[in-house]
């Protein structure tokens, strides 16, 4: 939809207001700094705003993050490599990073970043996170799953990709949070299976759920 914000966009502000709230310049200096803080999300942040700016003056620092002991920073590290086009140096990281363990490592980010370079490779794992026993596992997937829609239809391994079908899967879970956060990814999809999925949300036990379907049936 013209005029609406990509995800990257959105997370482009809120990253740096969050930075700049804890003193951080926005700029090259400033976010070299960010990643040697003792913060985990400090440093998380400031790699992926040193590759969505496309800051090729930190390409030096980004490769002292693929070495850092959280597995959540060296996803966005490689992330902002990738797009600084040193691939060769990223996706071996983002390839080893996605068969991490659950929310323990960041499989789902490494699946979300290799996804957005154009490999679906992770969508596996994507799809046995909407299993776990973990909501927060669950959650993070749905959150994952609309990256992969440009490659609907295809398969990976014994998988094909049908993200709409994951995304109505999530729209059952027992959390409603999760339920609702299916919902409003749904929302913005454009196949015939969501105005069923509706008419099941209209029943919710949860009243958030019951009111976002109704906006949504509008």
């Amino acid at each position: 939809m013209a005029g609406q914000r990509t995800e990257d966009e959105a997370r482009a502000e809120s990253s740096t207001k969050r930075l700049q709230g804890l003193g951080f310049e926005i700029n090259t200096a400033g976010l070299e700094r960010g990643l040697e803080s003792e913060r985990i999300a400090v440093r998380a942040e400031s790699a992926f705003l040193l590759g969505y700016r496309r800051d090729a003056n930190a390409t030096d620092a980004l490769h002292q993050s693929l070495k850092d002991p959280e597995a959540r920073v060296r996803v966005e590290a490689a992330l902002a490599l990738a797009r600084l086009d040193d691939t060769a140096a990223a996706m071996p990281v983002l390839v080893k990073e996605l068969q991490g363990q659950f929310f323990a490592d960041a499989p789902l980010r490494a699946a979300r970043a290799l996804a957005v370079l154009g490999d679906p490779s992770g969508y596996p794992r994507v799809k046995e996170a909407l299993k776990s026993e973990l909501p927060s596992n669950r959650q993070e997937a749905v959150a994952v799953l609309p990256t992969f829609l440009p490659f609907q239809g295809k398969t990976v391994g014994s998988t094909t990709i049908d993200v709409v079908g994951a995304l109505i899967e999530a729209s059952h879970d027992a959390e409603s949070l999760i339920r609702r956060d299916a919902l409003l990814k749904l929302a913005k999809l454009n196949d015939p299976r969501v105005r069923e999925v509706l008419q099941t949300a209209l029943k919710d036990p949860d009243k958030d759920v019951r009111e976002l379907a109704r906006g949504m049936a509008r």
